[in-house]
């Protein structure tokens, strides 16, 4: 993966990526010098800088030598952000973690309570009679993700196919925990944060989840099943 300077903090950043994951300033880019910059037009060319978001070709990682001045080109019309679409194949919703490889868990049937009453497991509720977090699940984008223990979500971590199309998503964003029958996720430092049903968690902070816990990372949210 190829690194380029941050135009505001210097820091190193992948060149593919839509924010710095140091300082989380949104990232422009020219569209014909295609280096990042900041401001409203490049200073090597004079084009109009649009977002790193909305460019479709390949960043140049290296920088370019400085060119003759040339009159500013008209502004072009900023193209239409097309909507992130993950690479998981309806048909095998199952993306099993590369590492650690640890088998999830077989969630166990649910026992009737004493009262006789069905009861429904809402989200926030403490998981109860045997019920244990199994999976998430983003009905939106077709994501179904086996839990395990250690599992690191992100565009670098462990499914990389999937979050790797989130600009949005930090590189090592989230990490899923178990601690005898209760597992928690535990925000690693992200730029947009991680929320459990509306509220953001502290980061490096584990945070207890249970079946039907709603958890966001930054924009994309999963519903936690068995």
């Amino acid at each position: 993966m190829n690194l380029v300077k941050c135009p505001k903090c210097k820091c190193d950043i992948e060149s593919d990526s839509y924010f710095c994951d140091q300082c989380g300033t949104e990232l422009y880019i020219c569209p014909s010098c295609q280096v990042f910059g900041r401001g409203r037009r490049c200073t090597q060319c004079g084009a109009e800088l649009i977002k790193a978001s909305e460019f479709k070709g390949t960043p140049n990682p290296q920088p370019q030598a400085p060119q003759a001045p040339q009159q500013p080109q008209a502004p072009q019309a900023p193209q239409a952000p097309q909507q992130p679409q993950p690479q998981v194949a309806p048909q095998q919703p199952q993306v099993a973690p590369q590492q650690p490889q640890v088998a999830p868990q077989q969630p166990q049937a649910p026992q009737a309570p004493s009262g006789g009453a069905d009861k429904t497991v809402r989200p926030g509720a403490p998981s109860s009679f045997g019920i244990q977090p199994g999976h998430l699940v983003c009905p939106l984008y077709g994501i179904r993700l086996g839990l395990a223990a250690g599992v690191i979500i992100g565009r670098r971590g462990h499914y990389p196919s999937v979050f790797g199309v989130f600009g949005d998503v930090s590189g090592q964003h989230a990490r899923i925990d178990q601690k005898g029958a209760e597992w928690t996720v535990t925000d690693i430092g992200s730029t947009n944060g991680t929320f459990i049903n509306g509220q953001q968690i502290p980061v490096n902070v584990p945070h207890p989840i249970h079946v039907g816990d709603k958890i966001r990372f930054s924009t994309i949210e999963f519903t936690v099943d068995p």
